[in-house]
């Protein structure tokens, strides 16, 4: 039995995504050039148009056509001229397609289906010879027929004969026969400069066989052949030949034994565009081929196993840029500096409205040279009839030059501009036709940045002196504004989602870059520096190393001057922690008890403070802790390792073992606390409430002491219910809470079941916070201390406060340049709406009004400042 292939060279022409409808082999065989014949199959997707009377059993004379590239290149077939020269013993025999399969003779698999062992996954492969009612049958029988194949690519919505350089013939089985007969394939070609073996599968000694029995014989000049097998029994050799000119088959003849096949295919190289899909397919055809290796091309007999395999043709252009084309397979090579070939250089483009692109060029033809050049320069995925340009010239030139103008002065720096540019004596009107000769080459333009940095989510903020950290774009939503002189925006730029931006254009003179969640309006006022929910800024800098710009406010200045590049241009973002809140009940704890809050975090039994943070993780013991605001206690009082704490009070390494409560409010029923962990940027969040409740009041004797400030002075007052043998209370001051002085006794009612009202100014309060308690002593000198009262004096330091009114931040300042330690914003109604240390304070997320900025130094006095927020 045997089988005949022919194919088409294709040189590796193409991208996998554009072999979708092309027959080439799946590259599992052991064929030396897999996907590089295009097979033409008697089926499947690539046989796109046949006669009436074609079935999956019968091929019939008329007219086939193949897709090579839909729409660009194709193969038609005319198959004409079928007879029966020599009957089969029985049955009636036809050509029909033949899908190739296994064959194992003689119990191995090394006498498998050469045509499948050396190039699967084509199917129906080719013609074969069908004996019906029995297909399978040893009955002779010779087919003969002719058939003519041309090459055709579209130009210019014409179907055009291409020049293609020949056939490939090979015999993909070996020959065998169960009974005596002569097993052979021949035809008659219309000419051939020449015959070269392009594969040999030789497995003949694994079966004892003599490979030299299997002949190839050369005749009338290089225009007949003749594959046979000269002993009728397996032989286990088969060939792939390539017969140079030839492209038609006269009197084919298929005679065995059993079923003979036949397959057909091209040599056609072409030289493709690279650029994305959205660009559409540029195909330029490779018109001159050069025949490798010593072809045959004396009549004769051969041994085809003693012939040395030849490479494919080489294909040669005779008009291209710069060096000669490949044939190449759109690889998606994007570099500033090369093409697929290498070869030629792309400038940036400088963002000064034109562009100028000069490419060397080729043209052995003497023909006009005709050129397109098309950049997407407003990168829609497109090459525009507005963004091209065509030009003609004299074959003798050796260079081409387009020029743009009329661009975008402030390009993407990130975003390729893709660029196609064609060659060829055919008339270019377009960037997505064919072409019989010339080459394509796509090139990514970047343009060139003149201001460039990174976005940072910086989890440790400025604590290790540096802007640093993983890039981001916070999920799409950041932009960074170039802002001129006058507040004015000049250009915004996208945050890429590795935390990239970068501006184009000749930039000269003073900006500022916002890092914001809004993109910018050119020539439109700039709306400031906001951030998405959750995030604040962690610093700003010019630079890769250490430092920053000395004020965290998603702003960095930068100055340029003709021709400058700045780059590191970075800013850092970070989500500060959320502390936790929590709420427990408990039974009615004894006077002047302690309760350790290291609990087990049940109803029952406070636990310890926690925060959690999305960079951090969570926060708690070992953790940095601020108590941040005790006015909920009713009286009671909070301890750090046996030290009671103040507004403010921070806890360097956080022990939970350590953090006590103390129950000393007469009366009260519950207390809370707010407080804050900072996290590894030093930022303090969103503060939790820590509460407890119990269900019945500590024993009633005082109510009602408050500290009132009246001027200079505090005026304190205090109330009774009930006494018995009361002596006298002491009135005692503090600064901090744990320090007291006494600064006056008040004599006591002794026995009262009635209310009772005392008083006593306090004339000379501390400036800032002052605390009180009042110590209540009975007559035989036992005593209790009463819960805190506390209130705020101010001294009459000047604040130096810039600016004010305000829209973005506030610089606080003190006479002689004392040190800030803390800023305390409140509103209208007196709530605290921000806490932070240092002495810059951002306003901008508060809503217009008045407020008040009390200040704290760092030697405890507070003074405080009535600003205006006015966006």
């Amino acid at each position: 039995m045997k089988k005949l292939l022919l194919g088409f060279l294709t040189g590796g022409i193409m991208s996998f995504a554009q072999v979708a409808h092309a027959q080439y082999a799946d590259g599992t065989g052991t064929g030396i050039h897999q996907n590089k014949i295009f097979w033409l199959a008697w089926g499947g997707p690539s046989l796109t148009s046949f006669p009436a009377g074609f079935t999956s059993t019968n091929i019939v004379a008329g007219t086939y056509i193949w897709d090579l590239e839909p729409g660009f290149v194709r193969v038609v077939g005319q198959m004409s001229n079928i007879e029966r020269p020599v009957l089969p013993t029985s049955g009636t025999l036809t050509v029909a397609p033949y899908t190739s399969g296994t064959y194992v003779g003689n119990g191995t698999s090394s006498l498998g289906d050469g045509l499948q062992l050396m190039y699967p996954g084509v199917n129906p492969i080719g013609m074969a010879t069908y004996i019906s009612p029995d297909p399978g049958s040893y009955k002779g029988g010779v087919i003969e027929f002719d058939i003519d194949l041309k090459l055709q690519m579209q130009i210019n919505g014409v179907w055009t004969d291409l020049n293609y350089p020949g056939m490939v013939i090979a015999d993909a089985e070996s020959m065998a026969s169960d009974n005596v007969g002569t097993e052979y394939i021949s035809a008659k070609t219309n000419g051939t400069t020449g015959w070269q073996i392009l594969d040999v599968r030789n497995d003949a000694a694994s079966i004892g066989q003599n490979p030299n029995n299997y002949k190839l014989e050369i005749g009338d000049g290089g225009k007949f052949f003749k594959l046979y097998n000269n002993l009728v029994r397996n032989m286990g050799v088969q060939a792939v030949m390539y017969a140079q000119g030839t492209k038609t088959l006269a009197d084919v003849q298929m005679q065995g034994q059993g079923r003979t096949a036949l397959a057909l295919g091209f040599v056609a190289p072409f030289d493709y565009g690279d650029a994305p899909e959205s660009y559409g397919e540029a195909i330029h055809y490779i018109d001159d081929l050069v025949l490798n290796g010593t072809p045959i091309t004396t009549d004769g007999v051969y041994s085809v196993a003693s012939q040395t395999a030849a490479s494919l043709i080489t294909p040669t252009a005779n008009v291209y840029i710069n060096l000669l084309p490949d044939a190449d397979g759109g690889l998606n090579h994007f570099s500033p500096t090369a093409d697929v070939d290498g070869a030629t250089t792309v400038p940036d483009y400088d963002g000064s409205g034109t562009y100028t692109l000069t490419i060397p060029i080729t043209n052995n033809t003497g023909q006009p040279t005709n050129l397109g050049g098309w950049i997407d320069w407003n990168q829609n995925g497109l090459f525009d009839p507005s963004e091209a340009v065509l030009e003609t010239l004299p074959a003798s030139a050796t260079t081409a030059t387009f020029t743009w103008t009329g661009l975008s002065t402030h390009p993407n720096p990130l975003k390729p501009f893709f660029v196609r540019v064609r060659v060829s004596t055919d008339t270019i009107l377009n960037p997505n036709s064919g072409a019989t000769n010339g080459e394509v080459e796509d090139y990514a333009l970047w343009a060139t940045a003149t201001i460039s940095g990174n976005v940072f989510q910086d989890a440790n903020g400025l604590s290790n002196g540096t802007v640093d950290g993983n890039g981001t774009n916070l999920s799409n939503v950041l932009y960074v504004n170039l802002v001129d002189n006058l507040g004015n925006v000049v250009d915004s730029a996208p945050v890429g989602s590795d935390g990239r931006y970068a501006f184009g254009g000749q930039l000269v003179g003073d900006y500022n870059l916002h890092l914001t969640s809004q993109a910018g309006i050119p020539g439109t006022p700039a709306t400031g520096s906001s951030l998405p929910a959750n995030f604040v800024a962690t610093g700003e800098n010019l630079g890769a190393g250490a430092g920053s710009d000395g004020i965290i406010n998603q702003i960095l200045p930068v100055t340029l001057t003709a021709g400058q590049i700045l780059s590191e241009a970075n800013f850092a973002v970070q989500q500060p922690p959320v502390s936790d809140s929590y709420s427990f009940d408990i039974p009615t704890p004894a006077l002047n008890s302690l309760l350790p809050l290291n609990g087990t975090g049940a109803a029952d039994s406070p636990g310890p403070l926690s925060a959690t943070d999305p960079e951090d993780g969570q926060l708690t013991t070992g953790k940095i802790l601020i108590i941040s605001d005790l006015s909920g206690m009713n009286g009671n009082e909070l301890y750090y390792n046996g030290i009671a704490l103040a507004d403010g009070d921070t806890i360097a390494h956080y022990d939970p073992a350590l953090l006590q409560l103390k129950f000393t409010s007469i009366g009260s029923t519950s207390l809370g606390f707010a407080y804050n962990f900072l996290d590894n940027a030093s930022s303090a969040g969103t503060a939790g409430n820590y509460v407890v409740r119990w269900m019945k009041p500590l024993p009633v004797t005082l109510i009602g002491f408050t500290a009132t400030r009246e001027g200079a002075t505090v005026d304190l007052r205090w109330q009774t219910t009930s006494e018995t043998n009361s002596a006298r209370f002491e009135v005692y001051r503090s600064y901090n809470a744990k320090n007291w002085q006494k600064i006056g006794t008040v004599s006591a009612a002794s026995q009262s079941t009635e209310l009772t009202n005392y008083q006593l100014t306090d004339s000379a309060p501390f400036s800032g916070v002052n605390y009180y308690r009042l110590k209540i002593i009975d007559a035989d000198e036992s005593f209790a201390f009463s819960h805190l009262s506390q209130v705020r004096t101010y001294s009459s330091v000047t604040l130096g406060v810039y600016p004010n009114p305000t829209s973005d931040f506030l610089q606080v300042s003190l006479p002689d340049g004392g040190e800030i330690k803390r800023l305390v914003l409140t509103n209208s109604s007196g709530t605290t709406v921000k806490v932070t240390a240092g002495d810059t304070i951002s306003i901008r997320d508060f809503a217009d009004g008045v407020y008040i900025l009390q200040v704290l130094t760092r030697q405890g006095e507070w003074a405080r400042s009535t600003i205006l927020i006015r966006h």
